[in-house]
């Protein structure tokens, strides 16, 4: 059984353990001979003859997990079910949740403020790049996603070709859509309380691909702890 580690060192074993004394004690001797750390001890399931339990060991390299788990199958009475990293078990599902700003009850709402919706609208502002009424769908339907950012540009793009071309505004009603976005305040982001260290290449690399005109959503993609959230 191979042992996935993260950046964490901290394991947990659930074990299955014959109900008999002694057995324990071979386990945690195995484990600290091993290199393991014992740390806290949960009991899963008691039966008559078998204990399950969880036992969380702190290893100080990934090797030492799989050499722990290895010893441990070799005593006799004892078998491993299952090894998992705390760590790599935290990032699971993700860590960030979003939430919508309006709420899709049905079918119809989704319709609305899903991607396919926004896509027919812009279809629509491509066929005639100078008809107000696709731009204030299209900013109306953003605004319920939660972009305004993407409702400003849109904005903007109405202003420019109406200026350009006709020589003309965008009407009050653009207006009066557009004031939410620019109302939004800028995120208050935390500042970093160190400088990144040792991250000059990736930093080129992302703002080269940023730069890119086919470059709509770029991933940063790595093992958990390896510093992705800092470098975004």
């Amino acid at each position: 059984m191979a042992v996935q580690t993260g950046s964490g060192t901290s394991l947990i074993l659930r074990v299955e353990l014959e109900n008999v004394p002694g057995t324990f004690g071979r386990l945690a001797s195995a484990i600290g001979e091993a290199g393991g750390n014992i740390g806290a001890i949960d009991i899963v399931r008691v039966g008559r003859d078998v204990i399950v339990r969880d036992v969380t060991v702190q290893v100080a390299d990934p090797a030492d997990g799989d050499r722990i788990v290895r010893v441990i199958g070799e005593i006799p009475g004892i078998r491993v079910i299952n090894v998992s990293d705390r760590t790599f078990l935290v990032h699971l599902g993700g860590k960030i949740e979003v939430r919508p700003r309006h709420p899709v009850k049905n079918r119809d709402d989704l319709s609305m403020v899903y991607t396919p919706g926004v896509g027919r609208v812009a279809q629509a502002i491509a066929a005639d790049p100078l008809a107000e009424g696709p731009y204030l769908q299209a900013m109306r339907l953003l605004e319920l996603q939660g972009d305004r950012a993407g409702a400003l540009r849109l904005y903007q793009s109405l202003e420019k070709a109406l200026r350009e071309e006709l020589g003309l505004e965008p009407s009050a009603e653009a207006k009066a859509l557009l004031e939410p976005a620019r109302s939004c305040p800028a995120p208050a982001l935390p500042a970093p309380p160190t400088p990144l260290v040792g991250r000059q290449q990736e930093i080129e690399e992302v703002l080269l691909l940023l730069q890119r005109p086919d470059c709509r959503l770029l991933n940063l993609v790595g093992p958990g702890g390896i510093g992705k959230t800092r470098l975004a």
